[in-house]
């Protein structure tokens, strides 16, 4: 099993306006993510793929490496990747954060389309990941872990 961190309270986070009054939550409780958007809720497993959406839906417009959400999000793994990587392992942490969004975001398909939609439409990956909302529908998310 992977070792656990938590959110770092390091980072921004966003003032948006929740959408018609509904809460936008990306919530851990314990091994599972409670997940609500417009007035649904799913619970999934955790995975690395969704404490990375859960990391870049909390710094909205933010973009953080992808090297930089292994090391921020996984203690053993920042001790070995530092301050300063060298392009190979830049380029591993690339495909592997594409990789487990990707596969977080087909499990929330399952569950919630609405939500596996905007995250797709307003999620980047690559060398550097963004949650960019729709500036004419901000979307506030309540992001945390109990």
């Amino acid at each position: 099993m992977q070792s656990r961190s938590p959110l770092p309270n390091t980072l921004p986070t966003y003032e948006g306006r929740e959408v018609e009054g509904q809460e936008q939550s990306f919530r851990r409780e314990g091994e599972y993510w409670s997940v609500c958007y417009e007035g649904r809720t799913c619970r999934l497993r955790e995975s690395k793929g969704l404490l990375y959406l859960a990391y870049v839906l909390r710094c909205p417009g933010k973009e953080i490496a992808s090297w930089e959400l292994i090391r921020l999000t996984h203690r053993d793994a920042g001790e070995r990747i530092g301050a300063a990587p060298a392009p190979e392992i830049i380029e591993r942490a690339r495909v592997a954060v594409t990789k487990n969004i990707k596969a977080a975001l087909g499990r929330i398909r399952e569950h919630h389309p609405t939500l596996a939609d905007h995250l797709d439409a307003t999620v980047r990956r690559g060398y550097a990941c963004v949650y960019r909302p729709d500036p004419r529908v901000p979307t506030k998310w309540d992001v945390t872990e109990q």
